[in-house]
């Protein structure tokens, strides 16, 4: 890592993991409604939600999903997540 950047803060981290494996957390925590979403429609809101909320706090994550069903109802999933620091 250069000078110039700066350390991954652990929500960016938890970010970038839940909308890297999106497909696989829904059917985790919501498994009756991962058949129902076309995952190749899917986008992801940061910036918007961002705008909505002003947060900037770090150790908190929130994702706003924006999700197509296959019967062609469009839907939002709200995630988030708060990092713990273990002592």
């Amino acid at each position: 890592m250069s000078r110039t950047e700066k350390p991954a803060t652990p929500d960016i981290l938890w970010k970038e993991i839940i909308t890297k494996f999106f497909p696989d957390f829904v059917a985790f925590y919501k498994p009756d409604l991962y058949p129902e979403v076309d995952f190749e429609k899917t986008e992801f809101l940061d910036k918007e939600l961002r705008s909505i909320t002003g947060r900037k706090h770090k150790g908190i994550v929130d994702v706003l999903a924006k999700v197509h069903l296959k019967n062609g109802a469009v839907g939002f999933i709200l995630t988030h997540v708060e990092v713990q620091k273990a002592h």
